[in-house]
């Protein structure tokens, strides 16, 4: 089960993983991502979260990045995330990467992608950092379609 009922995202009651610095929560997506770990993933974003796709279009919510990732994991990807610079206020960051995915299409075929991330993160009340803007795209804006 991915976590999905009626092709709605429930958070997941505990956390295993809790980010406790903004450069964890990169560290831990990139471990969860390549593990499949869905619903640990989702863990990692706040409610209200937004994510850029590819194509420009901006994700917003829970629900909706859940299924984006859903879709993901079907090529089985696994992610390489390298930190370049941080930009921290204390309770917002801003996390820019580098990344490198790999993964396996429908077909078989190899796919592979790349890019640098700009992603804002904020510290909850519990001191545990999560995604607000997810951004996998940098400063190259792809068009919106």
């Amino acid at each position: 089960m991915l976590g999905f009922c009626e092709r709605s995202y429930r958070m997941p009651t505990q956390s295993i993983i809790q980010a406790r610095s903004p450069e964890a929560v990169h560290e831990a997506f990139e471990n969860l991502l390549n593990n499949n770990d869905l619903d640990q993933i989702m863990s990692l974003y706040e409610p209200g979260a937004a994510l850029m796709d590819r194509d420009g279009k901006v994700i917003s919510g829970v629900n909706a990045i859940g299924e984006y990732f859903r879709g993901l994991l079907t090529i089985q990807p696994i992610i390489r995330i390298k930190r370049l610079k941080k930009i921290d206020t204390g309770h917002v960051a801003v996390l820019i990467s580098e990344w490198h995915m790999q993964g396996t299409g429908p077909d078989g075929s190899s796919l592979t992608d790349g890019g640098h991330t700009y992603d804002i993160v904020r510290q909850q009340s519990n001191g545990v950092w999560k995604i607000v803007v997810d951004n996998p795209w940098g400063i190259v804006i792809p068009p919106s379609n």
